[in-house]
């Protein structure tokens, strides 16, 4: 295997995981619509689900190392590419992952500023520094 071909493998490996794991955030988020909706006399609040993110990451890196670096050896890849490969694997991941999330809550901003009366989404930035948060474009709170 060259250099790019097992940074595809691990990518191809857990995009199953991904898809799933976004479909359940989705369906998680219009769920809460649904219900804020159905239920008029209360606000529900989604918030922090980045955090579910980072652990879905991290289960995901300890999940694919041990089936992977046994192929890789079978295949002619040193440790040392690997590592860099799985690096740069995990860290496209994540960036893709970063994207994701920003886009969801994006949009589930949005939907909550269009219907204040039922649904509020905030991102662990807005939670922890308000102030900052407040003050800040819509495109910085996305991004």
């Amino acid at each position: 295997m060259q250099y790019p071909a097992m940074t595809r493998y691990q990518l191809r490996d857990q995009r199953t995981a991904l898809t799933i794991f976004y479909i359940v955030m989705v369906a998680i988020m219009v769920l809460t619509m649904v219900v804020g909706a159905l239920e008029s006399s209360s606000v529900l609040v989604v918030s922090g689900m980045e955090v579910s993110t980072l652990i879905f990451l991290f289960v995901c890196g300890l999940n694919s190392f041990k089936e992977a670096f046994y192929l890789g050896l079978q295949n002619g890849v040193s440790r040392k590419q690997f590592f860099l490969q799985t690096a740069m694997a995990f860290g496209l991941l994540a960036l893709l992952c970063a994207a994701a999330d920003s886009l969801l809550y994006g949009v589930s901003g949005w939907i909550s500023e269009k219907n204040a009366g039922f649904y509020r989404s905030y991102q662990l930035l807005g939670v922890f520094y308000p102030d900052y948060y407040a003050q800040v474009s819509p495109v910085q709170r996305v991004a």
